[in-house]
């Protein structure tokens, strides 16, 4: 655990994304910067869905360290693409709609609407790691002991399709509060609905004991 703590300090410390960003704002126009983030945006949704089904076949072959060497070479080869094939911006400027603003933090700190939404994505992020940790486990207790990528592929692809619809809404009809609240409800009932098919009682209640 040791190692994978400094691993994932050493990760961490790479700041990839917030590079990333400047990066991509500084070797692209205003007008096509939008395309660009998004561009990028879609690269991680993709990486995420093959690491999904990906990761349980190559755990197989490969087994858990093999993974991290994986990772290790994948994080090597980004570097050697990003010193060969990316060009360097001709001039690093600030960007305020990829980079971030110093002065703004005591005004972002003391927006309370914004600290509602950084507190549900931290409930959201903690949700989500948590359900990938217990999930393996309640689908090897199912009997899927392998090939879990047979289930995340079909439930990523339907709920990906499903999810479009629910977008239009909220952004060409302006029910985005009724989206968000919709999610939240089915996050929860989904939760739920996996302890209690998984055998796992929420609340125990002790009968009490009698004198004899």
């Amino acid at each position: 655990i040791e190692g994978i703590i400094i691993g994932r300090a050493i990760q961490g410390a790479g700041a990839v994304a917030a590079a990333v960003m400047a990066l991509a704002a500084d070797l692209t126009r205003e007008e096509h910067r939008t395309n660009a983030m998004a561009v990028i945006g879609m690269s991680i949704g993709v990486s995420f869905i093959v690491a999904m089904v990906g990761g349980p076949v190559l755990y197989e072959r490969i087994g858990m360290s093999g993974i991290f060497w994986v990772t290790a070479l994948l994080a090597l080869a980004g570097i050697v693409i990003l010193r060969v094939a990316v060009p360097n911006p001709r001039e690093a400027r600030f960007h305020r709609d990829a980079e971030v603003v110093p002065a703004q933090f005591g005004r972002i700190l003391r927006n309370t609407e914004l600290l509602r939404l950084d507190f549900g994505i931290l409930v959201l992020h903690l949700i989500l790691s948590a359900t990938f940790l217990g999930l393996p486990l309640a689908l090897r207790d199912a009997g899927f002991a392998t090939d879990h990528w047979t289930l995340y592929l079909p439930v990523l692809v339907l709920g990906m399709a499903a999810a479009i619809p629910f977008i239009i809404i909220a952004e060409k009809m302006r029910r985005m509060k009724l989206m968000v609240t919709s999610a939240v409800a089915l996050v929860a009932l989904a939760e739920f609905g996996f302890a209690e098919l998984h055998g796992l009682s929420l609340i125990h209640i002790s009968e009490p004991t009698r004198p004899y």
